[in-house]
């Protein structure tokens, strides 16, 4: 395997310790800015689960999940293995942080009648079979031959130690000095080799912290990521998002049980729509989830990258209109929208690309092509046009979209998921003094304070959201009379 590696040039205040800014060319941002289209499942996977601990939560409990309570094989793999709308396009950077260099996808037997690629295996066929056969589109597929770069054309940029872009030159240093001359003093010039190691332990930092580069490159190899305990509880703090709606307003209905004594809310107990809800936060690009909350994710780093995409100075930078709108404006894989979804989100076209495989049925050839008639190795010629299979599918025409069975499930207050009936194994017996129980209904901006809140790092995200409503509806609910007992 070819090691691919490039320079960074930093420019390091001597006097505080800290990257001010790198000088860097085209493809490393390529790469930061591949950032904002991956979903949030896999920013945890990449991270070791070690980056934003209710998403952390989250993923952990996806795999922790017996395969029984998934509605279809591949439901539980789409969570753990989230595809997003431009994977096509980041087979080309200059490293892919997913390890990819094509994309697989399955098929059923080469002699099936029906002509479906699936996204992920085991899926069933319509013929009824698993589609287990594996086949990949390789890197280069979409490339035009007359492009500089994947997102951005050629040219060199300068990015902050939190993650602002802004295009080189002598005003942009200036200004990210701050104007102040005096600092010119105790400024270092560092030059750095960076591959794909160190643009993982990058993204790491930029879940966690608004120092990424100089805690890569100036603090010491011994010191790990921050520890969950150190990391900032933040606060719920963006009441427009979170603002009163009608009940009429909600669609998903949940039981909150709210310890009054400790003034939070304990678990949730919930039906599967609520559980699809959350568990969808993995699928979401992480540019989605910044265009849904207006800009402010709470995960700086990325934020700081949103914004730059949309800055004004970075408006001739891109390859072409359509490749800013993956970063700003990233689209959810065609078959990953919910049936109920309480966030509006637009799912690419199923038709977007055309996929096409060899018609020969004795042809052992296992590569796609997103171009008719090209010749393969057998003589032959890719004439076989495939339809991207829906992973929600199954037998005798089921077509629920949905991750997980139906059935009645706890979430806790940081996100952990179980089903009801493993709570006594998990939990044992818990006696908990002032337990309240308060229906809910949660609507479009419940939901949105849902998101949000999962981002901030706190371990508290149900009591965030949800405890001041408690308190302004409880006089309108019926408590449990003593102590409540969980079996």
């Amino acid at each position: 395997m070819v090691t691919r590696s490039l320079t960074l040039s930093l420019t390091i205040d001597e006097s505080s310790n800290k990257v001010l800014f790198a000088e860097v060319g085209k493809d490393f941002i390529d790469v930061l800015f591949s950032f904002l289209t991956l979903p949030l499942g896999t920013l945890v996977r990449i991270s070791d689960k070690n980056s934003i601990p209710c998403l952390d939560n989250l993923y952990k409990s996806v795999e922790d999940l017996a395969g029984e309570y998934f509605k279809t094989a591949p439901c539980k793999e789409m969570l753990l293995g989230p595809r997003h709308a431009a994977e096509i396009m980041c087979l080309d950077l200059w490293v892919n942080l997913e390890g990819n260099r094509a994309l697989c996808y399955y098929t059923c037997s080469r002699d099936c009648r029906y002509d479906y690629l699936s996204l992920y295996e085991n899926a069933q066929c319509d013929c009824g079979c698993k589609m287990s056969h594996k086949v990949y589109l390789p890197s280069g597929s979409m490339k035009n031959e007359n492009s500089e770069g994947v997102f951005l054309k050629g040219g060199r940029y300068f990015i902050t130690d939190s993650f602002s872009v802004v295009p080189s030159s002598i005003q942009a240093a200036f200004n990210l000095l701050g104007g102040d001359r005096k600092i010119m003093s105790t400024l270092m010039e560092r030059q750095v080799t960076v591959g794909i190691s160190e643009v993982i332990s990058i993204l790491k930092q930029s879940l966690v912290s608004e120092a990424a580069l100089t805690n890569v490159f100036l603090v010491k190899e011994s010191v790990n990521l921050p520890e969950k305990k150190n990391r900032a509880l933040a606060h719920y703090s963006r009441p427009e998002l979170c603002s009163d709606s009608d009940s009429s307003d909600g669609i998903v209905s949940i039981k909150l049980s709210v310890d009054k004594q400790k003034n939070k809310v304990v678990f949730a107990e919930c039906k599967e729509d609520f559980i699809d809800f959350l568990f969808s936060f993995l699928t979401y690009p992480s540019g989605f989830v910044i265009e849904k909350l207006n800009g402010i994710s709470h995960v700086p780093c990325l934020d700081n990258l949103y914004a730059s995409v949309l800055r004004n100075t970075m408006a001739d930078c891109f390859e072409a209109t359509n490749t800013k709108e993956y970063l700003v404006n990233p689209m959810i894989p065609s078959h990953f929208s919910l049936n109920q979804s309480l966030i509006e989100s637009e799912e690419v076209h199923r038709e977007w690309k055309r996929y096409y495989l060899c018609r020969n049925p004795d042809c052992d050839s296992t590569k796609v092509s997103l171009i008719p008639n090209m010749g393969c190795k057998c003589g032959c010629i890719t004439n076989k046009r495939m339809k991207i299979m829906d992973p929600w599918s199954g037998a005798n025409g089921d077509f629920s979209k949905g991750f997980v069975s139906d059935g009645t499930y706890i979430v806790t207050d940081d996100l952990v998921i179980t089903p009801l009936c493993s709570v006594s194994t998990l939990m044992r017996r818990i006696v908990i003094d002032d337990l309240v129980e308060v229906p809910f209904n949660i609507g479009k901006r419940e939901a949105l304070a849902l998101l949000e809140a999962a981002l901030t790092g706190s371990l508290a995200v149900l009591t965030n959201v949800f405890l001041s409503k408690v308190e302004k509806i409880e006089d309108a609910t019926s408590g449990i009379d003593g102590d409540c007992v969980l079996v």
